[in-house]
């Protein structure tokens, strides 16, 4: 082989490279390269060919420092300057990549790849119509380029034109069926259109394709949890990590999701993990000021709440959790600091949510009725479009139940009691009708193992309960065979283990008919006063959407009162019905009648629930470390001018 003259061999053995290069030989081509560059080191196409190779093996200082090489050399050449471009953009060096591109188009103004270069590079610096147009000037030059229609299609998205965007990404997947890119951003596009069941088929579908891509099982981990569907979420949230330790947005998710399993000093450990990783991510500091606050560690949640608002200061999250924990006062220094929070643009409508949420009980602890109404509007408002909420699924989901309901009470009379497991006591009720007060003072004794909200009878029963399995002594006894095997082992030994999501009362007929030996209470409480602790009040559950606006709230309360006279017809004395707010007026007389109707041991422990250590994760958490007090449900009356006439239909107390 000779040297620089250009001798026949030089030639053969570059075109051999180049040749190995196109058939994604890499490794074979960056020996030949190597070779050919230690006898002519200043030849530009080994110096400028192996630097690109170098980006795709991930080699990128050398590859950049080749690049630059290149380009001293021949200065003029636009393919230079748009290779080293595309390592900036690698690097994360995105606006160095932005003005590479521009002079790869200075030097060739037909350039369609530095163009839509230069859009990927855009999009990373936050300039979506930027590359929006230089997408558009891609595909001008050259219709055909499809990766250039992705950059628009991921362009577009990033200035929602989500259904713009979908119909490009669906025209492209037409033309390239199976492309894990298009599909991963057409996941990600559905998703953000709250299309949440058809993101998650077409992720599954691209990491079936792409397996090895941690990206996409993140992805289809989010949208499992948009679904409802927490444990199929953590497994693959799970998987996502096996793939990328390292991905420290995935540790979030995972802190999460057992966050609400309940799974805290998991949680912890997942957050601390993320904030290892990725030590400026304001929200996951503010992710483990709720674990923090919900085990009762306050000085340390409010120091990670000030955390997260020191990166980020208008942090949405960080002030609901400090709000939550502090009380206020006039001229309280935190009101403003919201306020400045509220005035900035850019905030997304759930974070602006919780936000307004905070600013609420603010106004109101500082006595500004009106103020405090109008955040909660607007708090309600965020929230029930960022669930897309729809009363009419609600009131399908009753029917459906209504209708299944006596088949269910016939097959379960049949059913025996399965031995070996403690005995289940649902506490079911509207939420904040004070489903969580009736567990502390339960779990306050020795006989009843506070277990929290579980999704069990849902997650095991919701086809058995609405008909969409028919009912059988079989189906009944298999649905109580896996939610018992699902409490037991939450019962800390105990022979009583308190379920206490309220959504239950919507399966009081599956419960009584398959679980003869269940204790169900059902919690009424003044209407008005139910729905309102509901209209001021963020929950993190989904399952919550008609609790952010007056008229829906009053409409699923008049279908969870009739649901309620049909269960009390169909199961009779199987339901154990407290009053709140005679518990509350005498909680001595309450508490004795409430424990004795369930046949439990008299303990003085049940008087004191406020000095029951066990965690309480649910919006009553502060609420029930105090002790035991009357007045809650008359807190609606100081707003009812502000409501209007939207209660009148509810029933008195």
């Amino acid at each position: 082989m000779k040297n620089s003259k250009g001798t026949d061999r030089f030639q053969s053995e570059l075109n051999r490279a180049i040749a190995l290069h196109q058939q994604n030989r890499l490794a074979d081509a960056e020996t030949v390269y190597r070779q050919l560059m230690r006898l002519n080191p200043g030849h530009f196409d080994v110096v400028h060919l192996l630097g690109t190779l170098l980006r795709r093996t991930g080699q990128l200082a050398e590859s950049q420092a080749l690049l630059d090489r290149a380009i001293a050399m021949r200065p003029q050449s636009a393919a230079a300057h748009l290779n080293r471009a595309n390592t900036l953009v690698d690097r994360r060096a995105h606006a160095d990549a932005v003005a590479g591109y521009a002079r790869a188009i200075a030097l060739k103004p037909d350039y369609a790849e530095a163009f839509n270069g230069r859009a990927v590079a855009q999009l990373e610096l936050g300039r979506a119509e930027d590359a929006r147009r230089d997408a558009e000037a891609a595909l001008k030059l050259k219709p055909s380029y499809m990766e250039a229609a992705f950059t628009l299609a991921m362009s577009l998205a990033a200035t929602n034109r989500l259904e713009e965007a979908r119909q490009l990404l669906l025209r492209l997947l037409a033309a390239r069926p199976g492309w894990p890119d298009a599909m991963l951003e057409l996941g990600r596009v559905l998703r953000r259109r709250k299309d949440w069941s058809q993101a998650a088929e077409v992720l599954a579908r691209a990491r079936q394709l792409d397996p090895r891509r941690a990206a996409t099982a993140f992805e289809l981990a989010l949208a499992l949890r948009d679904l409802g569907h927490t444990q199929q979420a953590l497994t693959v949230t799970e998987q996502t990590l096996a793939l990328d330790g390292a991905l420290a947005q995935a540790h979030g998710l995972r802190g999460d999701l057992l966050t609400e399993q309940g799974r805290l000093e998991e949680a912890l450990a997942s957050y601390d993990e993320a904030i290892r990783l990725a030590p400026g991510a304001p929200q996951a500091f503010a992710a483990r000021g709720h674990v923090l606050s919900e085990l009762g560690r306050r000085e340390e949640a409010v120091a990670s709440y000030e955390a997260a608002l020191a990166q980020s200061p208008h942090h949405a999250s960080a002030f609901y959790g400090l709000s939550r924990l502090h009380r206020y006062a006039p001229d309280d220094p935190l009101i403003e600091r919201m306020r400045e929070a509220h005035a900035q643009p850019g905030m997304n409508g759930d974070e602006r949510s919780e936000l307004c949420f905070a600013m609420a009980k603010a106004h109101e602890e500082t006595g500004d009725i009106a103020a405090s109404f109008a955040a909660l509007r607007e708090a309600n408002a965020l929230r029930r479009e960022a669930l897309a909420y729809d009363f009419d699924q609600d009131a399908r989901l009753f029917d459906a139940l209504a209708a299944a309901a006596p088949g269910l009470i016939r097959a379960g009379a049949d059913v025996t009691p399965v031995t070996g497991h403690p005995v289940p006591l649902f506490i079911t009720g509207m939420p904040r009708s004070g489903t969580t007060l009736i567990e502390q003072i339960l779990s306050a004794g020795p006989d009843v193992q506070g277990a929290g909200e579980l999704n069990f009878v849902k997650h095991y029963g919701l086809d058995l309960a609405t008909g969409r399995t028919p009912p059988s002594r079989d189906a009944l006894q298999k649905f109580a065979a896996q939610y018992l095997a699902a409490i037991t082992p939450l019962s800390g030994g105990r022979p009583w283990v308190a379920d206490k999501m309220p959504l239950n009362f919507r399966f009081v007929p599956l419960i009584a008919a398959a679980l003869p030996q269940a204790r169900i209470l059902h919690l009424h409480r003044d209407a008005r006063a139910v729905c309102w602790s509901n209209y001021k009040h963020y929950f993190a559950a989904r399952s919550l959407g008609f609790a952010y606006d007056l008229d829906d709230l009053v409409r699923y309360y008049h279908l969870y009162q009739g649901l309620m006279a049909q269960w009390s017809g169909l199961c009779g004395d199987r339901i154990i019905t407290i009053d709140y707010d005679l518990l509350t007026r005498d909680p001595a007389s309450g508490t004795r009648r409430l424990t004795g109707s369930l046949g439990l041991a008299w303990h003085d422990a049940y008087l004191a629930p406020q000095d029951n250590a066990r965690l309480v994760r649910t919006a009553s958490a502060q609420q029930v470390r105090q002790a035991v007090y009357s007045g809650s449900s008359e807190a609606w009356q100081a707003f009812a001018p502000l409501i209007g006439t939207a209660f009148d239909s509810l029933p008195r107390a």
